[in-house]
């Protein structure tokens, strides 16, 4: 029988701290969001290029994401942004 020996290697505890940090100032407000985004949902890049303003429901706090390379498409709920964290605190 062949098994995969494809393994799911995850970020140490220490790298997204270090991704985050690398993508400081002003003038990286849009990557900062989209980099957290995609962080907290679990998105390919690929799938963050595909998102768009009308995928995000302010009103019921929501994000539309469309899935590719087989996987579900749906919608994730968003979570408020913590206060002294990268990202987006205004949600």
């Amino acid at each position: 029988m062949k098994r995969n020996k494809h393994f799911i290697e995850f970020l140490t505890e220490d790298e997204p701290k270090r991704l985050f940090k690398a993508i400081t100032g002003d003038g990286n407000k849009r990557d900062r969001a989209l980099f957290l985004t995609g962080y907290r949902h679990g998105l390919r890049a690929s799938e963050i290029g595909l998102l768009q303003i009308s995928d995000i429901d302010f009103q019921k706090m929501r994000l539309n994401v469309r899935r590719l390379k087989d996987s579900y498409s749906g919608v994730n709920p968003i979570q408020p942004g913590r206060p002294k964290k990268p990202g987006l605190p205004h949600f």
